[in-house]
């Protein structure tokens, strides 16, 4: 699974307050969705959500992590887009 589709995911969930918000904006199933939270905390090492059955907050990992995350999407997405479509 691509790096940049967890981080899609994790920003998204953390905007959206939930998986199932974040999932149908991505246009994916709301496992999947979670799936890729769970790889990003694996990979990072450390949580990113609470969780409870009514509400998802970020811990202060899950900020920092956000605001970084948001730079790097940010930077792709325009180098991605200068790639396919050269001046």
């Amino acid at each position: 699974m691509d790096r940049i589709d967890c981080l899609r995911a994790f920003v998204r969930c953390l905007e959206g307050g939930s998986f199932s918000v974040a999932a149908s904006e991505l246009g994916i199933g709301q496992p999947a969705g979670s799936k890729r939270i769970a790889l990003l905390e694996s990979e990072f090492g450390t949580q990113l959500f609470f969780r409870t059955t009514r509400k998802l907050r970020p811990t202060s990992e899950g900020h920092r992590i956000y605001d970084l995350a948001r730079q790097i999407l940010a930077s792709f997405d325009q180098k991605g887009s200068r790639a396919c479509h050269p001046n």
